[in-house]
């Protein structure tokens, strides 16, 4: 069994844990940004990630949170565990926040095709939970490669645009069929270029080394607007 099976099975047992039960405030969906917040990457854990899963600690009350991410996914894997895998059936979360995509811009998906892998993802969820339960879905972070020449940002910008195309609203009001569209992507964005179109945005270093994952303070960052746009919503 490969060990993206095994990590996967590994999620799923951790959501049967939830099965019947009340109280899951937040059920978060992704890739490795969000599997990071467990101390892991594809199932194992590393002392890398012992800050960061700090800090996702420390921002929700305990036993309030379910983060199923794998590092490495794109759109149709995340489909994949949703549905056959068996990771969202049951559940009954207050919240769903989603997050992915990147990693279909970073393997040459055009981003019409992310875009569509997203809206699915929404799609097979808001099918799957209560009626009574919020989605935030996430714009996608701001991106660069260590090559400037693959223009990563100018991708990402161009997904995030259609975002906000198809769930029409004021950002992070509500609405859209039941789809919150956060943006929280600004807080990681340079003073020198947050003003300048989005697809000439660079990142803060300290907040993003690899220009891809939140260190802790990005994480502190990215948690306190998660939470913010949880309250907008309630």
């Amino acid at each position: 069994m490969s060990s993206w099976m095994v990590c996967q099975s590994k999620l799923r047992g951790e959501k049967e844990k939830w099965v019947g039960r009340r109280g899951l405030k937040l059920l978060l969906l992704g890739d490795s940004i969000t599997e990071h917040l467990t101390g892991a990457s594809v199932g194992a854990v590393s002392q890398r990630f012992d800050e960061v899963k700090a800090e996702f600690d420390s921002s929700f009350e305990k036993d309030s949170t379910l983060a199923l991410g794998i590092a490495g996914d794109q759109t149709q894997h995340l489909l994949w565990r949703l549905g056959e895998g068996g990771e969202l059936e049951g559940l009954e979360p207050e919240f769903v926040h989603i997050l992915i995509g990147t990693n279909n811009l970073g393997a040459g998906f055009t981003p019409e095709d992310t875009f569509e892998g997203i809206k699915a993802v929404v799609d097979l969820v808001r099918g799957g939970v209560p009626a009574s339960t919020r989605i935030i879905l996430q714009e996608i972070f701001p991106r660069e490669f260590r090559n400037p020449g693959k223009k990563q940002q100018i991708k990402v910008a161009e997904v995030n645009e259609m975002m906000r195309e198809q769930w029409k609203q004021e950002v992070g009001t509500g609405g859209g069929g039941g789809v919150t569209l956060a943006q929280c992507g600004r807080d990681f964005v340079t003073d020198e270029t947050l003003g300048l179109d989005e697809r000439d945005w660079k990142v803060k270093v300290p907040l993003m080394p690899d220009h891809l994952h939140p260190s802790a303070s990005g994480v502190k960052l990215w948690m306190d607007c998660l939470k913010a746009q949880m309250v907008n919503t309630s």
